[in-house]
């Protein structure tokens, strides 16, 4: 871990003291804060930034021991004792006399460190330096000798000299925030040396709040104790945070001088949570909630008509509770219940508030009360809480009480990432209901949660089968949506189609959640991209009247149909930013199946936009969840898109390792459509050219005939960038014309203009990808472009355009890009041969693997020397623009998927 930790978030802090320091008039630069938010380590920065300058600068820490003596934090600086000013017996009074001999023998101690500049001394917490010291400061201020940097807690007031100085403009004053949430992540990644994973970024910077020193300590204490871990390359909590001892020191320091009736209500809120103001009085006065307040101890919320109030922080709850015997936990929580309880608990979240009171007061929990609070706690998509609520109802509940509990439980289970338990239960409580005949069936949940979490989808679509065996009839509608989404998810769009639009007049839904979620995967798959988005813009909020089936169709599920839906129209900009949404509410919401899913696809985005190294750490995201959670189709869908990802930046090694972690290529991968793709980029890239497209054409037939239109453009239009574009421009040209995606009309216009050797068709093609956000589609198609071009000034006006294409696309270099600067073109054949020998292949290792004469193979390589201007194999890298990272020498096995 870097120590210490860079700056990150405070660039416009910087730059407002660089501009007060130019600046002639202005004297001082304050910088406050709440405890914790980075003062020092601001104010450390812009003295580094003033030394670097070529500025004189000094320090000086003032602390509460030099508080009580004159000019203690200063005396370094000073160097007045042997002349002048005697510690001891001297007082602030007679310093205070001979202020101008002191004014005088400042300006001469500090001469020397200053020369003709003014020197720019930083002290910290000035709010602890002596009245003397002030005094002094304000003087050499004033006389230009000194520019003051200085640190306060924005609890303590500004000193009135300073005061004075900010009122005339003689001082800029900024107060310090916490990080965002987003500036936390980076600062995350830098300190770490490698990504963190969004879950892992957002419980830390929600128990930190963002203040950095909380923040560096959750990490201290989480790597110590091994719940902070490096997965897949990206760093992963494997639990909940946990305060240090320094840390609960640190918090316990701001409460511990308290009095106690301020101590009474802290324990109460760190026990109970918010509460009334009127509730608290009971323990403490008003005054005393208004200094804890203005000590930055609590914060009053606004809720509706209500001011609740809470801890400032979450730290402090955690410290304070820590720190309370359980008897006296016990007594806390028996008083609120029995206070609750006496007014009638009439507000909707004291239902939930009273279970978790029950549960942690050690007393008997009502089951009733339980479920009650399970459910509603289900409706705010609390499902960690769902699932401790509907446990605890299950050991005491009654038989149809504890099927309602048993099936929340699933649910949460499922949504959480625990797919294996979900299906237990759902199991169980499936086999109750079916035999007493009554409830909701659980069948549409445990049908998702097996087509989520699972590669079995046959086993979700029995489990539909025997629902409507069990219904005779009911909820037909909704069962046939379930079944049509379990096909589409399964990679079978055309059946989905069919088993919804056979009991319709033409292609319908059912009016609730799941049958408008249907309805967008079924059209987003089949091509059919404006009504898929239309769809997804018009999906219901709410469920139908069968409201139980929508229990395990999240709200989240429709912002990633709404992804795929503009994914496969092609809308990448729109698709990218609409996915982080979606994944910053999976992570909120405790929604492990889909933050999979959508780290899954934005690596699938950021890959189709031509950006590799970004598809890369969305990838290991999805490797780094989906191998906690044992969801093995993203976690072989993850190595699939690492494999490609490492394919477009020619590193040939990291892709054949991806490949191999990816696994075999049995029925399931192959279904997947994205596996069987790698594995051809994997060919490709170790100059197998011929197998690769072989195996895109072998894939695209199974996909076509499944209904996936899309991919099936997809796979077609990888075989026309790897130099065959002929063998599939007439099936992307009837495939353009049969579906509305953007995206697969300028594949189609690529392997037409490739096909023809049309250098205008190919830059209609670029232009298109450009539009989309496409940009390494773009740059492949403005070099074959300029492959085509016949004349000198048109080839020159096209290496101008792909320069500023690639300068998008993260060092990625394709096949069709390689020799892209040359004089003169490489041929297909050329570009195999030496994509082999950049990996250090012999002459007769390539000739082997190409099915080539030794001799056939050298002539390739000196041909393609001329035109590359070089003349050794050991050039060939770098003439080829290849990702000098990449790590391809050694290359001789071969592993292939279906061989492992």
């Amino acid at each position: 871990m870097q120590d210490p930790w860079p700056m990150v978030g405070r660039d416009k802090e910087i730059d407002k003291f660089k501009k007060a320091l130019l600046q002639p008039g202005c004297q001082a630069f304050l910088v406050t804060g709440a405890p914790g938010v980075g003062r020092t380590r601001l104010a450390d920065e812009c003295l580094l930034w003033a030394a670097g300058d070529g500025r004189p600068v000094a320090r000086a820490i003032a602390t509460r021991e030099t508080a009580s003596l004159p000019l203690g934090a200063l005396a370094h600086l000073l160097a007045l004792p042997p002349a002048g000013i005697r510690t001891g017996a001297v007082t602030d009074t007679a310093i205070l006399s001979d202020a101008i001999g002191l004014f005088s023998r400042a300006r001469e101690a500090l001469g020397p460190r200053r020369g003709n500049q003014r020197l720019v001394l930083f002290v910290d917490d000035l709010n602890l330096l002596d009245a003397v010291s002030l005094a002094l400061l304000g003087q050499l201020m004033e006389a230009g000798d000194i520019f003051l940097l200085a640190t306060f807690p924005t609890s303590e007031p500004l000193p009135d000299v300073l005061h004075r100085m900010w009122t005339a403009d003689r001082a800029v004053w900024v107060e310090l925030s916490s990080l965002t949430g987003r500036d936390a992540k980076v600062l995350l990644t830098l300190a770490l040396g490698s990504p963190v994973t969004a879950d892992t970024a957002a419980a830390l910077w929600s128990v930190s709040r963002g203040n950095v020193l909380y923040l560096r300590e959750l990490v201290l204490g989480a790597m110590e104790s091994g719940a902070l871990g490096s997965h897949e390359g990206v760093w992963r909590l494997g639990c909940e945070p946990l305060p240090t001892s320094r840390l609960q020191e640190l918090v316990a320091d701001r409460i511990r001088t308290l009095d106690p009736p301020a101590q009474a209500v802290l324990e109460h809120l760190a026990v109970c949570g918010p509460a009334g103001a009127s509730a608290l009085t009971a323990l403490a006065p008003v005054e005393v909630l208004e200094r804890l307040e203005r000590s930055g101890l609590v914060q009053v919320r606004a809720d509706g008509r209500r001011r609740p109030v809470a801890l400032a922080h979450p730290l402090y709850a955690q410290a304070i509770r820590d720190g309370l015997p359980q008897l006296t936990v016990d007594r806390i929580l028996g008083a609120q219940i029995a206070q609750v309880s006496e007014l009638g608990a009439r507000r909707l979240d004291d239902t939930v508030k009273m279970a978790i009171w029950q549960l942690e007061g050690g007393g008997q929990a009502d089951p009733d009360l339980l479920v009650r609070a399970a459910r509603l706690s289900r409706s705010a998509n609390d499902f960690p809480r769902v699932e401790r609520l509907a446990r605890a109802a299950l050991t005491t509940a009654g038989p149809e009480l504890a099927v309602e509990a048993a099936t929340l439980l699933g649910e949460a289970l499922g949504h959480l990432g625990r797919i294996g338990e979900a299906e237990e239960v759902f199991a169980l409580t499936d086999g109750a209901r079916a035999a007493d005949g009554g409830g909701q069936p659980v069948a549409p949940l445990r049908a998702l949660n097996l087509t989520w979490g699972s590669e079995h989808p046959d086993q979700a679509l029995a489990v539909i089968d025997r629902a409507r065996h069990v219904l005779e009839g009911q909820l037909a509608d909704e069962l046939d949506a379930v079944s049509s989404l379990v096909l589409t998810l399964s990679h079978r769009p055309r059946e989905a189609y069919h088993a919804l639009a056979a009991e319709r007049d033409g292609f319908t839904a059912p009016p609730s959640r799941i049958g408008s979620l249907a309805r967008v995967a079924v059209l987003a798959a089949l091509g059919r991209t404006r009504e898929a988005v239309d769809a997804s813009d018009a999906t219901p909020e709410t469920g139908s009247p069968n409201a139980g089936l929508d229990l395990g169709v999240h709200p989240v599920f429709h912002v990633y149909a709404r992804v795929m839906a503009l994914y496969s129209a092609g809308l990448l900009t729109e698709a990218i930013s609409t996915a982080e949404r979606g994944l910053e509410q999976a992570i909120m919401d405790n929604v492990v199946t889909t933050h999979a899913a959508f780290s899954t696809l934005l690596g699938r985005c950021h890959l189709t936009a031509g950006r590799p190294r970004t598809a890369i750490r969305w990838f290991r995201e999805t490797a780094a969840i989906a191998r906690t959670h044992g969801l093995t189709e993203q976690l072989r869908l993850a190595y699939a898109g690492l494999a490609m990802a490492h394919a477009f930046l020619g590193d040939a090694q990291a892709s054949r390792d991806a490949v191999f972690d990816m696994g075999p290529l049995d029925e399931a991968a192959e279904r997947q459509g994205l596996p069987p793709q790698a594995y051809a980029w994997h060919l490709a890239v170790n100059g197998e050219r011929k197998q690769a497209i072989d195996r895109l054409l072998a894939a695209s037939a199974d996909v076509e005939a499944r209904g996936e239109l899309v991919l099936y453009s997809t796979l077609l239009h990888d075989v026309a960038r790897l130099g065959e574009p002929e063998r599939v421009a007439d099936r992307l040209a009837e495939l353009a014309g049969a579906v509305d995606s953007p995206m697969v009309t300028a594949r189609a216009w690529y392997a037409a203009g490739s096909a023809r050797l049309d250098p205008v068709v190919l830059d209609r093609a670029c232009t298109e990808f450009g539009s989309l956000g496409a940009w390494l589609y773009a740059a492949e198609a403005a070099a074959q472009a300029q492959r085509h071009s016949a004349g000198t000034r048109e080839r020159a006006a096209r290496a101008v355009r792909i320069t500023g294409l690639l300068r998008r696309c993260e060092s990625a270099r394709t096949p069709a890009l390689l020799g892209v600067h040359t004089p003169a073109p490489l041929s297909l054949r050329e570009r195999d041969v030496c994509l082999l020998a950049a990996q250090g292949l012999s002459s007769r290792e390539i000739a082997a693997r190409l099915v080539l004469s030794v001799r056939t193979v050298d002539n390739y390589l000196q041909r393609a020397y001329a035109k590359l201007g070089i003349s050794r194999r050991g050039q060939l890298t770098e003439a080829l623009e290849l990702d000098p990272g990449s790590e391809t020498a050694g290359v001789r096995a071969d592993i292939r998927p279906d061989r492992a």
